[in-house]
């Protein structure tokens, strides 16, 4: 013989006195109602904590004899103490899901180290957060521990950087002074024996100069300019050097155009950009200087015919110090990047289709000019 199931359907006679009970249980957070029929005893019973609740109903045949009643009534009361504890475990899960979701949202607010912690818990899951609130302070102290770490590794190398580079022309001086001693006492100076300290000095310069301009660049001095204007100063500049080495320099675009810049600023960018591609060039190579202008901007691009980047190069281009020259202190481009931004502009490069590379300024156009 199996057992019984429970009937899910709501009988209509007692429907009236169930939707009764449901109410004040709603209401009071429980309730019961005991229907005593010429045959049989109805128990109905309700439980609800906030929005969630459960009710039941059972029905008991022959409850005429009091050995029969008694059990009732402890039937009853087991019914009764059965919601009780699915209300304490209902009740219980609802506060366990509420500090889960806490100690989640509070997880999420420390990753980004907006918050102190998450606050103080006095229930199951107190001991978690006072663990998590001892790891996020730790945490914290060895972030702060790498960064001053980070910091002194940084200066070390610029430090280390620096010494380096004023040694060699130092080296140079010392080198180029006695020969200048040697030729004293034989009487035979020339004039052109003061060159090489005259080309030192004018390193050393340079890379303090550099310095300066990355470490505490000036309060730019906007202005709007012509692109022509400079950019043909910047080449005539450059065109010996250029010359010299046998390459072609070619300015071309819209030459016209009026843009926004610190004119100091710029031609000292687009004079770095085009010693920068006369040195990886060659004999017969070309180098052009093309003037565009596009959705508010005015862009300057600098393409030579050298080898290209490597991707090492592509990488670490524009950091402090990086170089691949033998006589140069890689400060170069990362000055004029500091110096584009600014200024409100931008440098970046651009592989050319064919080999060498292409460096671009982006600046800002006047918008009262063209």
């Amino acid at each position: 013989m199996t057992a019984p199931h429970p009937r899910l359907d709501v009988p209509a006679a007692e429907r009236p006195t169930i939707e009764e009970v449901i109410a004040r249980a709603q209401r009071d957070g429980k309730s019961e109602r005991v229907l005593r029929g010429k045959h049989d005893l109805v128990v109905i019973s309700a439980i609800f904590d906030g929005p969630t609740g459960a009710w039941a109903m059972k029905r008991l045949p022959g409850q005429a004899e009091p050995v029969q009643r008694t059990a009732s009534i402890l039937l009853v009361a087991l019914i009764g103490a059965a919601l009780l504890g699915a209300a304490g475990v209902l009740a219980t899960g609802i506060g366990l899901n509420r500090g889960i979701a806490q100690i989640t949202r509070g997880l999420a607010a420390l990753d980004t180290n907006f918050v102190p912690g998450l606050p103080v818990r006095h229930d199951e899951l107190g001991k978690i957060s006072a663990a998590i609130n001892e790891m996020a302070q730790s945490r914290r102290r060895l972030e702060a521990e790498v960064r001053r770490e980070d910091r002194a590794r940084t200066i070390g190398r610029l430090v280390g950087r620096i010494a380096h580079e004023m040694r060699n022309p130092l080296n140079s001086l010392r080198l180029s002074l006695q020969m200048l001693a040697q030729r004293q006492e034989s009487n035979c100076l020339r004039s052109e024996d003061f060159q090489m300290v005259i080309d030192e000095v004018d390193r050393m310069n340079r890379l303090l100069s550099d310095l300066l301009a990355f470490q505490q660049p000036r309060p730019p001095e906007i202005e709007a300019r012509t692109v022509g204007s400079v950019l043909e100063k910047c080449a005539q500049l450059v065109r010996p050097q250029a010359e010299k080495r046998g390459v072609d320099l070619v300015l071309s675009g819209e030459l016209a155009r009026n843009t926004l810049v610190d004119e100091q600023y710029f031609r000292q960018i687009v004079m770095n950009l085009i010693l920068n591609a006369i040195d990886v060039s060659k004999s017969g190579d070309r180098i052009e200087i093309n003037a565009t202008g596009n959705d508010g901007n005015v862009a300057i691009e600098v393409s030579d015919q050298g080898p290209g980047l490597t991707p090492e190069q592509q990488e670490h281009i524009f950091e402090p110090f990086y170089t691949t020259k033998a006589a140069g202190h890689g400060l170069g481009l990362a000055v004029s990047r500091e110096l584009a931004q600014s200024m409100g502009a931008s440098l970046y490069w651009s592989k050319t289709p064919a080999r060498g590379a292409t460096f671009i300024l982006q600046l800002r156009r006047n918008d009262d000019g063209q």
